[in-house]
C-alpha cells in the first residue's frame, strides 16, 4: 500500500538509498473516508424509504380489507329491503318467537358451510395461513438492524402477537355466539371496547417493559403504543370476519385461525415500524 523504490543513478538496485513515497496522501484518504459516509447515509436512507413502503402497503392493506367487508354487510343488509324502522321494533320479538322450523332451517344453513369436520378444507386453509405466516420472517430480516440495536424487543413480541389473538379471540368468539343466537355484533360496539381495553394494557405494558424488562425508554414507548393499536384492530377484526364469512358463505369456524395469522403479522410489523421511528426520529434523531 506504501511502498514506491527510487534507487541513486550508478549504484545496483537494492544499494541505493530507498526512498518511501506514500500513495495515499491524508486528503485522498478523508475523500474515501466522505464516500463511504455518502454510501452510508445513502443505504440508509433507501431502508427508511422500504420502511415507509411496507408499512404504507400493510396499513393500506387492513383498511381495504376493513372497509371492503363493511361494504358487502352494507350491501347485504340493504338487499334484505324492507323498513328498517319496523324491522328494528320487530326484531327482538322475531329473535324470541323462533319455531322449531325456523331453528331447524338455521341449523341446516349453518351445517351446509361448516367445514371443520372435513380434512382437505381444513388442511388448504392451514397451508395457506402458514404461507401467509411465514411473512413475518421477511419483516424481521427487513429490520435486522433494530433488532441488534434493542434485543431487548425480541422478548416482547409473543407478548404484542399473542395480545392480539387474545383480544380479537375474545370478539370472535362472542360474535360467533351472537349469530348463532341469531343476534347482532355491532363493529363500533367492539371497537369502542377495544380501545377502552387498550387505555388499560398499554400502561401496564410500559410499567412491565421498563421496570422489570430493562428495555430503553424508546422501546418502552414503541411497546406501549403497539399495543393500542393492536387492541383496537384485533377487537375489529375479531367481529368483522366472522360475519364477512357468513356473507360469503364460508364456515366462520376458519375465523379464528385467519385472525391468528392475521394479528401475527400485522402486530410484528407494528413492532418493528414504530421501533425504528422512535429510535430514529424522536429518541435519537442522528440517525435518521
Amino acid at each position: 500500500m506504501w511502498v514506491r523504490e527510487i534507487c541513486q543513478p550508478g549504484l545496483p538496485i537494492g544499494v541505493g538509498a530507498m526512498q518511501v513515497t506514500p500513495l495515499f496522501t491524508e486528503e485522498s484518504l478523508q475523500g474515501l473516508r466522505g464516500s463511504a459516509a455518502l454510501a452510508s447515509e445513502r443505504s440508509e436512507l433507501g431502508r427508511s424509504d422500504r420502511t415507509i413502503f411496507i408499512g404504507g402497503f400493510l396499513a393500506g392493506l387492513i383498511t381495504a380489507c376493513i372497509l371492503f367487508g363493511s361494504y358487502l354487510m352494507f350491501k347485504a343488509q340493504r338487499a334484505k329491503g324492507g323498513d328498517s324502522t319496523s324491522e328494528s321494533c320487530t326484531l327482538n320479538h322475531i329473535y324470541g318467537q323462533l319455531d322449531a322450523a325456523a331453528a331447524q332451517a338455521l341449523d341446516a344453513d349453518a351445517e351446509s358451510i361448516e367445514s371443520l369436520q372435513c380434512f382437505w378444507p381444513r388442511a388448504g386453509v392451514l397451508m395457506v395461513l402458514m404461507l401467509i405466516q411465514s411473512l413475518s420472517q421477511v419483516v424481521l430480516l427487513h429490520y435486522t438492524h433494530l433488532i441488534d440495536e434493542h434485543p431487548s424487543l425480541v422478548g416482547f413480541l409473543t407478548m404484542l402477537v399473542g395480545l392480539g389473538g387474545n383480544v380479537g379471540g375474545q370478539s370472535l368468539v362472542l360474535t360467533v355466539r351472537r349469530i348463532a343466537k341469531g343476534e347482532d355484533s355491532p363493529i363500533t360496539e367492539q371497537l369502542r371496547t377495544g380501545l377502552c381495553l387498550a387505555l388499560l394494557l398499554s400502561p401496564l405494558a410500559f410499567l412491565r417493559a421498563n421496570l422489570f424488562g430493562g428495555v430503553k425508554i424508546d422501546m418502552c414507548i414503541t411497546i406501549s403504543v403497539a399495543v393500542i393499536i393492536i387492541t383496537i384492530s384485533a377487537a375489529g377484526l375479531g367481529t368483522l370476519l366472522p360475519k364477512l364469512f357468513q356473507l360469503i358463505r364460508f364456515d366462520p369456524g376458519q375465523a379464528e385461525p385467519v385472525l391468528q395469522c392475521m394479528m401475527d403479522v400485522f402486530g410484528i410489523s407494528v413492532v418493528c415500524i414504530l421501533g425504528r421511528f422512535f429510535d430514529h426520529v424522536i429518541y435519537d434523531p442522528s440517525k435518521h
